[in-house]
């Protein structure tokens, strides 16, 4: 069978709480699934009890087939319900941490560092690796159970795709995950657990969350298991509030029955272009008055090798001066890419007026700058995400030196698809 030339892409869809399918290279995953309905409460002893207060955003009867079940444990609910227990039954392949392999009818234990290979139709080998996790602090062990974390990657190129962390807090053992794996999405198990009998977390907070990115500085941090249960203390949001007041990048959230995916064939250093991947509205504007209104995709190429932006003009009602007019653009087209050595990014930009020019580019921390250098004329843009990822706000600039820079206008980014 021949093998694939480039890596595969990835999709994942949010199930809610801590519950996603991953479709990779004609293989389904699904990790720790749980389709209970609302409103139960699961005693866990004599003195703790999990409520559920969200249902799933897509029913198990309309999930389609899946081909292998991730269970990072099955003695906690939240991670495992009897819903999730009855569709295991249907799964060919179940993997799970080894004592949780002993309460599920043919499942495949795996301890940290086990690894269990996958053929796909594809012609390229899927392998998943089981991974430490710590479900609270040091000694939760004697009553949390047996936890594991799992890693996708590729037999073939070693590309290392998702990290699922499974309930977990931080500690070093997630932090050997990233000596030996920088994947592309971390899936991270978020919501701060917290019991009314506990004085600690179980799961991660937004500090670990913000040591999660440290670790792995070039991939997609996906949080879970943040919503649905009453002991499930921090939100989606409440993440992405900690990163912006930390200045962290690399968040992504997906509302459960969204979809986050990643093309294949991208490098680390090219998967911050990710964060421009749609179609969005543009809004010029001189002197704070709008000058007219276009509309652009960034797409990834085929292969996966290049980021692709076209642009046009879109009718509007804003009246536009015949000077602004006659120097119009559009349409516009850029390819995008990077040294795979140095990691910069080059722009290759061409226009309706036949200007063809060769722009440098970084996009981090929230920020994104383009600019060229001539003898006779520099130009450059910078522009700031918003915190939800769906606005930029940003400007272009002119300088004949160099060091003293002019307004030229200001250009504005909304997100539409």
């Amino acid at each position: 069978m021949a093998v694939s030339s480039t890596s595969p892409d990835v999709t994942i869809t949010y199930l809610g709480g801590p519950t996603t399918v991953i479709d990779v290279a004609s293989v389904r995953f699904i990790t720790d699934p749980t389709f209970d309905s609302p409103g139960r409460d699961y005693p866990l002893g004599p003195v703790v009890t999990l409520s559920k207060t969200r249902g799933p955003a897509i029913e198990v009867t309309d999930l389609g087939d899946i081909d292998v079940a991730l269970v990072s444990h099955q003695q906690h609910p939240d991670n495992l319900d009897d819903s999730g227990r009855e569709l295991l039954g249907r799964i060919g392949l179940v993997l799970t941490a080894p004592a949780s392999a002993e309460k599920l009818p043919a499942a495949v234990a795996l301890s940290p560092g086990a690894v269990q290979e996958i053929p796909t139709a594809q012609g390229i080998t899927l392998r998943v690796t089981a991974t430490p996790a710590r479900h609270g602090p040091r000694g939760a062990e004697a009553f949390a159970g047996d936890v594991i974390g799992f890693v996708i990657d590729v037999v073939e190129t070693g590309e290392a795709l998702v990290y699922v962390t499974g309930d977990t807090v931080w500690f070093d053992g997630v932090g050997g995950v990233a000596k030996s794996f920088q994947p592309r999405v971390v899936i991270l198990h978020g919501g701060a657990a917290r019991t009314d009998r506990s004085a600690f977390r179980l799961t991660m907070d937004a500090n670990d969350a913000a040591e999660v990115r440290a670790a792995f500085p070039e991939a997609v941090i996906l949080p879970v298991h943040h919503d649905g249960w009453t002991h499930l203390i921090q939100s989606q949001q409440d993440l992405a509030n900690a990163f912006a007041v930390l200045g962290l990048d690399g968040l992504q959230l997906v509302e459960p029955g969204g979809t986050y995916t990643f093309a294949g064939g991208v490098t680390p250093a090219a998967r911050r272009l990710d964060a421009l991947v749609g179609e969005w509205t543009m809004h010029p504007s001189l002197g704070g008055e709008p000058a007219g209104l276009g509309r652009t995709t960034f797409a990834w190429s085929t292969e996966g090798s290049f980021l692709v932006q076209r642009a046009e003009s879109e009718p509007s009602d804003i009246e536009i001066s015949a000077e602004w007019t006659a120097s119009s653009p559009f349409p516009t087209c850029a390819v995008i890419g990077v040294d795979e050595v140095s990691g910069e990014f080059s722009m290759l930009y061409a226009d309706a007026r036949g200007v063809r020019r060769v722009y440098r580019m970084t996009i981090a921390d929230g920020v994104w700058t383009v600019w060229r250098e001539t003898p006779s004329l520099h130009q450059r843009y910078t522009g700031r995400f918003s915190d939800d990822g769906t606005t930029i706000v940003g400007g272009w600039e002119t300088s004949h030196d160099g060091s003293s820079w002019t307004p030229d206008f200001d250009l504005d980014y909304r997100k539409v698809g």
